[in-house]
């Protein structure tokens, strides 16, 4: 707690320094609002933006081979929701891939393993149609349980520090960010949302596998390109942080 304590007094010091000036930024807004929650900070939103390496060319999508590329989570009985398709995992068809790889195939099935990843940011700036578990099934299987709270075993290991820690007076946020679904599922669900997966636009969102089937049936893997063209090569729309 001291040492927690002492990084706060730190960035308030610093906020509010005219000389020098210091700037303190998010790259996420998962991080932007986690950081506001207990300082009372309003980072700038500094949002990660791959896209000026990812876009290069050669990197377009242009899909040549069948398989829908699953990332970070393999399960057998996924294949038999989407018999349909051929899903694989990504180190089964590449155990070393580029960025040309991915873009060559129809579409990619992510399991997010942290609220922000660039792994993700990567991916999602080559515009390739992008399915993700929505926040009911990320309820049930929590894949980001291990690397989404300061107090986790990833990191300080202490979730009872979160009991010392208090938000700031001017924090908007009804729930603490380090309250794992054990202990609390709404507040985990409530900061869940803001997650980069749940924050940008144009992805598309399955509850279990054959609902993933479904979707990966009905879609439209040109519109969904075209969707999101404008916002990649933008970097996208930043969120209303008002």
């Amino acid at each position: 707690k001291a040492r927690w304590d002492r990084l706060n007094e730190h960035l308030h010091l610093l906020a509010s320094m005219d000389d020098p000036k210091h700037i303190i930024a998010a790259e996420s807004l998962y991080d932007l609002e986690y950081l506001r929650h207990y300082t009372g900070i309003k980072p700038l939103p500094l949002f990660s933006f791959s896209g000026f390496y990812t876009q290069l060319p050669g990197n377009e999508y242009l899909p040549k081979h069948n398989e829908i590329l699953v990332f970070n989570h393999w399960d057998e009985s996924i294949t038999q929701s989407t018999s349909k398709f051929l899903l694989k995992e990504i180190r089964t068809v590449y155990p070393r891939y580029t960025l040309a790889n991915l873009s060559s195939h129809p579409a990619i099935v992510f399991f997010p393993y942290s609220v922000m990843s660039y792994k993700f940011t990567e991916i999602y700036s080559l515009s390739i149609p992008l399915f993700v578990p929505s926040m009911q099934l990320m309820r049930v299987k929590r894949y980001v349980n291990l690397d989404r709270t300061s107090l986790s075993q990833l990191y300080c290991n202490n979730r009872s520090l979160d009991g010392e820690m208090v938000a700031h007076p001017n924090s908007p946020h009804p729930y603490s960010p380090n309250l794992e679904a054990d202990v609390d599922a709404e507040a985990e669900s409530y900061w869940m949302q803001f997650s980069d997966f749940y924050v940008f636009p144009h992805i598309t969102y399955f509850d279990d596998y054959t609902d993933l089937g479904r979707k990966l049936e009905s879609a439209d893997f040109k519109s969904k390109r075209d969707w999101r063209k404008g916002f990649a090569c933008t970097g996208g729309a930043v969120p209303d942080l008002s």
